[in-house]
């Protein structure tokens, strides 16, 4: 568990030969090691022009696809788009496969990829803008030239899969892609517990389940094998409360469905458990605030079908801090599905504590975004965190420049704090210009969206008044 593997795209591991699976170790060894170096350092970088035919909206946030060869984005006014990311792929134009719009604004994303070569991405935006707040599920299927060929240009198909609708909302509302399911959990404008909404988006089917857990609380949900566990961390504790066999409950809608549709089902969890968690050693500022409010930052699409990963829960909170302001702390838990349901189940217990990495974050997260963590952002298989912050050299004249820290979250076979493994990653671009990033697990990629930099280098004035491009992508290959 928590190992992520550079397999080539869009192949089945029971199809790689001898040489090919020692290449997947070699390269593996490879970015970790440097990784876990004392500089880490980029392999190559190039910047990626968003040129289409019309100037794109700004970007709201993206996903580096499984194995790092292609960017999904989320743009404002509903739109996406998908590019091509690969250091040998075709440069220009043809980095831009495919465009694709809905019919409100989207405010977040998740995305999975399904088929046993993974060529089918599966997509989920969350929309705010009418009165019964909206969930869109579209797919792009990836046809490349030749069968069980990845390396050419894929033509890329589009179709709507499913549009539901949920109750409106009052504090939080998150979505999620698993086991062929897209489900929003949220709490709801007259209750402060949790409603659930799942729908599969493939047959038409839904349920809609108001549960009695109290929202005081972002907690994180999955569904494992049909059965629905909610949960979430305190600052000893977690926990965790488990719906079995919920998917047994899915009943036939049209592909446009409403609340009361189907009826709503009012249930308790079928089991709960409050389990010991490994607290924060005596020097963690956590222990000086009570009832601290944990919110949820939960990686997309994971863990993904392509690798043999397993991911962590993240939650994160802050304190306030006389010299820093509000600074972050993380608590990165794993557990692994099976036998948490195994120990409901059972009402088995046990004082061992589940195991966790805490850090603490000396320093505050970038001043320029006022909306909580908007610059601590989880890997692609939750594995590792972004955290733009100020340069810790004790030099005033530098105090101010903002920079990228790469923080490992621990798996359960290592010992180490996890503020031990932090890392500067040194790169030469301008990060007030910044829009959001992402990194690859598997292969090692970090992409950064940016707008375009008038003063860089890399842009000549003649080029910056002729082409349609206000936004580029930095790809760092690791």
């Amino acid at each position: 568990m928590g190992y992520a593997l550079p397999f080539p795209p869009f192949r089945q591991v029971s199809t790689l030969s001898t040489k090919e699976l020692i290449q997947v170790a070699v390269r593996f060894v490879s970015i970790g090691d440097n990784l876990a170096s004392p500089e880490p350092q980029f392999r190559s970088h190039w910047v990626l022009s968003l040129e289409e035919e019309e100037l794109l909206p700004p970007i709201n946030v993206f996903g580096i696809l499984p194995n790092g060869h292609y960017v999904l984005i989320m743009h404002e006014e509903g739109v996406f788009t998908l590019w091509d990311v690969r250091p040998t792929s075709i440069p220009g134009p043809g980095r831009f496969l495919a465009r694709h719009e809905v019919s409100d604004e989207t405010v977040s994303m998740e995305y999975t990829t399904e088929g046993s070569d993974g060529t089918c991405i599966v997509v989920a935006a969350f929309s705010e803008e009418t009165d019964l707040p909206t969930i869109f599920v579209f797919q792009l299927q990836l046809n490349f030239p030749s069968e069980g060929s990845s390396h050419g240009i894929p033509e890329v198909v589009r179709s709507d899969l499913a549009k539901f609708c949920i109750n409106p909302f009052r504090y939080f509302a998150r979505i999620a892609l698993q086991e062929g399911l897209c489900f929003a959990w949220y709490n709801s404008e007259d209750e402060e517990k949790i409603t659930v909404s799942i729908l599969d988006y493939r047959s038409s089917k839904r349920m809609d389940l108001e549960t009695d857990i109290i929202a005081t609380t972002s907690p994180d949900a999955l569904i494992y094998h049909g059965n629905l566990i909610f949960h979430h961390d305190k600052l000893a504790s977690a926990v965790v409360n488990a719906y079995f066999c919920v998917t047994q409950n899915l009943r036939s809608v049209a592909i446009h469905s409403r609340p009361g549709d189907v009826d709503t089902i009012h249930k308790a969890p079928d089991r709960s458990a409050i389990i010991p968690l490994q607290p924060p050693d005596s020097s963690s500022k956590t222990h000086l605030v009570p009832n601290l409010t944990w919110n949820t930052i939960h990686p997309t699409n994971t863990p993904n079908a392509n690798t043999l990963c397993g991911s962590p829960s993240i939650f994160a909170t802050e304190t306030l801090s006389p010299k820093h302001g509000w600074t972050p702390h993380l608590s990165a838990r794993w557990m692994e599905p099976q036998g948490a349901l195994d120990r409901l189940r059972t009402g088995a217990t046990t004082d061992a504590p589940l195991t966790r990495t805490w850090i603490d974050l000396e320093g505050p997260t970038s001043a320029r975004q006022s909306d909580g963590f908007e610059f601590l952002i989880s890997t692609t298989c939750g594995l590792r965190m972004l955290w733009v912050s100020y340069l810790e050299d004790g030099d005033p004249e530098t105090s101010d420049d903002e920079v990228l820290y790469f923080i490992p979250l621990l798996t359960p076979d290592d010992r180490v704090r996890g503020e031990d493994g932090k890392r500067l990653l040194r790169l030469p671009i301008n990060f007030e210009n910044i829009l959001t990033m992402d990194f690859s697990d598997e292969s090692g990629t970090l992409v950064i969206a940016s707008n375009v930099d008038e003063n860089s280098e890399e842009v000549s004035a003649e080029w910056w008044k002729e082409s349609n491009v206000n936004q580029v992508l930095h790809i760092f290959q690791y």
